[in-house]
């Protein structure tokens, strides 16, 4: 062979191995970029799972804390009422409270049998004459303050002469129960 022939058998060679030499490495690089594309989308859905858990994580945590605030209002709720049961102690041990608080003194009190309205029973007191109006005013406040809740929901009221003090007549108060 000659030297010419030579040398163009080796340039076609060289050119024939640079083009596979970039055409390995266009196709390196395609395949390598379709690795980094096919990352990214699972970086993405990876990342779009953690949000959406993080974001579950808080609802629950949200929940958790409603329980929480509703079981304190059932408590409350059920402060309200007392049972049918025990609401003639309730009662007595509440009204002797206040009573005593404001110097009035309770001399009888009396349960009838029955409901007139579904869910409040009823009970009279007598207080102690003459009463003094300012402390009745609060007492009758304590009292429809008062869990179980209690409202009077009759009474009679007549003023002692030129005194702060007045008989109370007929006092019914209705005890919410469940």
């Amino acid at each position: 062979m000659n030297k010419k022939t030579k040398a163009t058998s080796v340039r076609s060679l060289l050119i024939f191995l640079v083009i596979l030499v970039i055409g390995v490495i266009g196709g390196g690089f395609y395949y390598g970029l379709e690795q980094v594309k096919t990352y990214a989308i699972e970086v993405n859905e990876t990342s779009a799972d953690a949000i959406a858990s993080q974001q579950q994580v808080d609802e629950l945590q949200q929940l958790e804390r409603n329980l929480a605030n509703s079981d304190s209002l059932i408590q409350k709720a059920d402060a309200v009422f007392s049972t049918n049961a025990t609401y003639e102690s309730q009662v007595i041990r509440d009204t002797q409270r206040y009573a005593a608080a404001y110097n009035l003194s309770i001399t009888d009190r009396s349960f009838p049998d029955g409901q007139s309205i579904p869910g409040i029973r009823t009970f009279s007191i007598e207080l102690q004459s003459p009463v003094n109006y300012e402390s009745f005013v609060k007492f009758l406040q304590a009292l429809e303050g008062n869990l179980p809740k209690m409202q009077v929901s009759e009474m009679s009221i007549n003023r002692l002469g030129d005194s702060n003090g007045i008989e109370i007549t007929n006092l019914i108060i209705g005890v919410s129960t469940k």
